[in-house]
């Protein structure tokens, strides 16, 4: 943005990468858990399903060390979306053995319908374009990706 006298300039930290994701972030938290409580489920929530969607079987330990929590909020996380039907054990009768966890149908399907809902608000909320939305999401998803490579 040019200079423009009299008119106050936005703050050096605007041009700071890591600020201004933080400050997307946290913006794009509250609208996406907006949509979220249509579903009833939280954002940790809608990370364990994504999680387990790609990598069936992972383990509360696993879980933990990806959302970066401990595994004592992880248990609490995994009980509550049990309870509601979104993930169930593999195999519930391994006494004495970390438990493996997969989606349960009414866990996909609910995932699928996240997914369609938020990606209609971002097409509403971001001022961006189809070309420039499809960047970015590319450029955030590896940062994704190598944050959650890194915390395992």
């Amino acid at each position: 943005m040019a200079d423009v006298p009299g008119r106050p300039q936005p703050p050096a930290m605007l041009g700071n990468l890591t600020f201004v994701l933080a400050m997307a972030g946290g913006s794009a938290r509250v609208r996406v858990e907006e949509v979220l409580s249509a579903f009833g489920i939280g954002l940790r929530g809608l990370g364990i399903l994504a999680h387990l969607a790609v990598e069936p079987d992972l383990s509360y330990s696993a879980l933990a060390r990806r959302s970066n929590v401990t595994v004592q909020t992880m248990t609490a996380s995994i009980k509550a979306l049990q309870t509601s039907g979104f993930i169930a054990p593999r195999d519930p009768t391994r006494a004495g053995r970390a438990a493996r966890l997969l989606l349960t149908e009414y866990g996909r399907q609910t995932l699928a319908a996240v997914d369609e809902a938020v990606a209609a608000m971002s097409d509403d909320w971001l001022p961006l374009d189809a070309a420039e939305r499809k960047i970015l999401a590319a450029l955030l998803a590896k940062v994704v990706r190598a944050t959650v490579e890194r915390s395992t």
